[in-house]
């Protein structure tokens, strides 16, 4: 068992497609085991940057506006080549792959759009780093045995100390008495 969101779905059905047939996803369950009106799940997570001292700055901001505001034809094949795993956050490529005459025969895709998207919220912006610690407590939890509690320390202490080490915003003993 693992813990993923849905965009491992299209490495598993791109690199594994002779074991599909023995996989199965599940919505994360909530701490009540009711699902009705809660977040399970943060939606997003894309981003798309350009570094200060790029060589052709304006060439690279021409490019990434090409892919995120461009036309919505040019991220369908981006799409595809994912299996359909990942969700856009533009209305208009999104109505594009909802024409895909495959898009509805895809339980998994299915159990994201039903149960995952309606109770998502945006994924805040800040270090993927911070992420992978989370999801490696929680992992401990289902896969390890761990105790929530034990594993809430852990991550407790993980957090604080990347956020030092990293010199977070609001990490001044001034702001935080």
């Amino acid at each position: 068992m693992a813990l993923n969101g849905s965009w491992a779905i299209g490495n598993l059905k791109n690199d594994y497609k002779d074991v599909m047939d023995k996989i199965g996803i599940a919505v994360m369950p909530t701490p009540d085991g009711k699902m009705a009106g809660k977040t399970v799940a943060a939606m997003g997570g894309y981003s798309l940057t350009m570094d200060a001292k790029a060589k052709n700055p304006k060439e690279a901001a021409e490019f990434i506006q090409y892919l995120v505001a461009g036309d919505p034809q040019i991220m369908l094949d981006f799409f595809k080549t994912t299996q359909y795993s990942k969700f856009s956050g533009r209305k208009s490529v999104d109505a594009l792959i909802n024409k895909e005459p495959e898009i509805d025969k895809d339980p998994y895709r299915n159990v994201v759009v039903e149960q995952v998207i309606p109770y998502s919220k945006p994924e805040p912006w800040y270090s993927f780093d911070l992420s992978s610690i989370y999801a490696n407590a929680l992992e401990t939890v289902v896969t390890k045995g761990v105790k929530v509690d034990d594993a809430l320390k852990t991550l407790e202490k993980d957090l604080n100390d990347y956020i030092k080490v990293h010199n977070y915003a609001n990490t001044n003993p001034k702001l935080n008495p």
